[in-house]
């Protein structure tokens, strides 16, 4: 018999109460899984899914024709959305993606008894999508189980909340991640490398330990370390025009990493630090310029998801960094 895919580690609390109401037959009609992004909601998700539509009793290893369909993502009764980009502006979820999913679970199911939708990327569904969604939240149709997953809770309009399940989960544990990225042939320095700079995302960690995660997070402790002139400005803004979005979305992050750690130095938290050598850093930033830099970073990563030209945009980042270091 085959062992399912949908592997779920950690979140063994949240995890096994979500199954047991499945089993109980009482699961909500619509649950929002929140949390870090890229530790493995979705993979919750796609298990209990399997659980729901399963032929049988929704054990693991269970070989059933709905199984195997889910499994090889060819479900009939089984529908998925994320966030899309058209042209040149940011991945979306839009109001006629959301009107084709609910005209396809307005038919009968095929293959199980029930039908699952999965919304991954739930805080990205624009006002007129979400407001789409509501109406069937409000009145669902049926036997249909609703999945929405989202890392900004704060982005879900309160109306598609209040007619939602909320399940929280917590970042993974470092150890856990670390394990993990072995288990993947990720040589064990590497490993612990990426997991103490993951924030507790399987996700980040696999991009930081097989992508250019770590060159990244080593090159910006060469930046906060060098002073900032003029010069130094234009030439960076120059490379950096040549990084794609998401590579600058990793540089600012590893500047926000960074920054916290030292804010953590400050508030007698260094225990909760993920760099361990911060004696540079801290010859160099004060609280309040750590603080202040801090706000501006996290300003500009947030105002990537907009069109913008990269040049200007990182010589705007560069010279408010430049000017709060020069303030007395």
């Amino acid at each position: 018999m085959e062992t399912h895919k949908f592997k779920v580690v950690g979140f063994e609390k949240e995890f096994e109460r979500l199954k047991r109401m499945v089993k109980r037959e009482d699961m909500p009609h619509a649950a929002l899984f929140t949390g870090p992004e890229g530790i493995g909601k979705r993979m919750v998700a796609m298990e209990l899914s399997r659980m729901i539509l399963c032929l049988k009793e929704g054990e693991e290893g269970c070989d059933c024709p709905s199984c195997k369909a889910l499994m090889d993502m060819n479900h009939p009764d089984f529908y998925a959305v994320e966030p899309t980009a058209k042209g040149k502006s940011s991945p979306l979820i839009r109001i006629e993606e959301i009107g084709e999913l609910l005209n396809n679970i307005s038919r009968l199911p095929l293959l199980s008894k029930s039908r699952v939708c999965l919304i991954d990327g739930a805080d990205f569904m624009n006002e007129a999508a979400a407001n789409r969604l509501l109406k069937t939240l409000e009145e669902p149709t049926g036997d249909v189980k609703f999945f929405l997953i989202a890392s900004r809770r704060s982005k879900i309009l309160p109306t598609v909340l209040s007619r939602s399940m909320p399940v929280s989960f917590p970042a993974l544990p470092v150890e856990t991640i670390e394990k993990l990225l072995v288990e993947r042939g990720i040589e064990e320095e590497a490993a612990k490398e990426a997991a103490r700079l993951s924030f507790g995302s399987m996700k980040q960690a696999i991009a930081l330990a097989e992508g250019d995660g770590l060159l990244i997070e080593k090159e910006v402790r060469e930046f906060l370390q060098k002073p900032l002139g003029f010069e130094r400005i234009w030439t960076l803004s120059k490379e950096m025009a040549e990084f794609d979005r998401e590579r600058l979305q990793k540089w600012f992050a590893a500047v926000l990493l960074m920054l916290r750690d030292i804010l953590f130095y400050y508030e007698g938290a260094a225990e909760l630090a993920s760099s361990r050598d911060m004696t540079s850093f801290l010859n160099i930033y004060d609280r309040k310029r750590a603080l202040m830099l801090s706000m501006l970073t996290l300003e500009y990563e947030k105002r990537l998801t907009a069109n913008v030209n990269f040049r200007l945009f990182m010589e705007g980042y560069l010279l408010k960094f430049r000017r709060i270091m020069e303030e007395k």
